[in-house]
């Protein structure tokens, strides 16, 4: 979160947006681990500096502590971390502790996280029915599985689905024609399929590939973008091999990606298991066919407005690309239904049912 926001540092930074609009009398502090970075948010509220917590190791060993010497000095009523984490062990009676934590997948897929991550959840996430007040979560997909594998968390768990940037028609008419002027200009592909992410092995990229590649061989005008940080998932993902009308183009920031989502023939997210499933709500929000995972978060997310695929088939998700590239009224169709869709997904609406949930817990 301290170099590009992506994933929770959306969330994070969205939420205290959104929160603000909400409610303007709202005091609302960001305890910063980063305090030299440049990113805006982190400028826009009032910060105090957290010392060693930048990484996991470092809020493992000292975020307990941090934290509560930051809650007391500050005199906080609620401690919420939005990083699923719950480093609470230290705080004060009387402090309020909220928790997100945006999936179940370290307990469902262990072997898609690194160590640490796994230890997080199976001590503090697995221990948060007796270390938090409440726990948040973003969809009914991911309360069912963090129960599942948690036992006590039932009474305590809140879904609070997140929102999404929904453009307004002039806002996304200016997209799609900055779009064009990127392709004449040979900065975007002529006609391309989307795909967002960090490209993790739950991402599914290597059987996107092979689809990929069934695609090409009747469409081979069609490019596939790859937008998103280069992470070790992506590297790993590549070193596979990739095939051709393949374009990396790394992390872009909002306006950047906004335009890349509306030039996009359709976004493509076979993800073999989600909390939520940003890309695919971003998608929709711009107005593009969307062909996701009929798993996990994903069908509850998209509805009857995308194309939904088993994403360990890769016939059929060849089958769907094809699909939303060719038949020209199925694209329309779920064009305006995922836009008329993903607009009942704000952050205000996020940032009400979390205001609910801070003024319960402080009477």
């Amino acid at each position: 979160m301290g170099r590009y926001t992506t994933g929770i540092g959306r969330y994070a930074s969205e939420l205290c947006y959104a929160l603000r609009r909400t409610d303007p009398t709202l005091e609302l502090w960001l305890l910063n681990p980063y305090p030299d970075t440049a990113m805006p948010w982190f400028a826009d509220f009032s910060n105090r500096r957290l010392s060693g917590v930048a990484t996991l190791p470092g809020v493992l060993t000292r975020g307990h502590t941090e934290l509560a010497r930051a809650a007391h000095a500050l005199q906080l009523d609620i401690v919420h971390d939005p990083c699923g984490v719950g480093p609470f062990l230290s705080l004060r009676h009387g402090v309020h502790r909220v928790l997100t934590v945006h999936d179940a997948i370290p307990l469902v897929a262990p072997q898609w996280h690194p160590v640490l991550t796994r230890l997080v959840f199976r001590t503090l996430v697995a221990w948060s029915p007796y270390t938090t007040d409440a726990v948040l979560t973003t969809s009914r997909s991911a309360q069912r599985d963090l129960v599942h594998h948690i036992a006590g968390l039932a009474s305590r768990l809140v879904v609070a689905p997140p929102g999404t940037r929904w453009p307004s028609d002039g806002e996304l008419a200016m997209r799609r024609a900055d779009a064009e002027r990127a392709k004449g200009a040979g900065e975007l592909p002529a006609r391309y399929l989307l795909a967002v992410g960090n490209q993790d092995p739950r991402k599914n990229t290597a059987r996107l590939f092979a689809a990929f590649r069934q695609v090409r061989t009747g469409q081979p005008d069609v490019a596939l973008v790859l937008a998103g940080p280069d992470t070790w998932g992506r590297r790993s993902a590549l070193a596979a091999g990739t095939p051709d009308g393949v374009h990396h183009f790394g992390y872009l920031p909002d306006a950047q990606l906004a335009t890349v989502y509306a030039g996009a023939a359709g976004v493509v997210f076979p993800s073999l298991y989600e909390g939520f499933g940003q890309p695919a709500l971003e998608g929709m929000a711009h107005g593009v066919p969307v062909v996701t995972s009929n798993r996990s978060s994903l069908p509850e997310l998209t509805g009857d407005a995308a194309l939904l695929v088993n994403p360990e088939d890769v016939d059929a998700l060849a089958r769907a690309m094809v699909r939303v590239l060719t038949d020209h009224g199925l694209a329309q169709r779920l064009a305006v239904q995922g836009r008329r869709r993903a607009e009942r997904f704000s952050w205000d609406a996020t940032a009400a049912t979390i205001l609910n949930l801070y003024r319960a817990l402080v009477g």
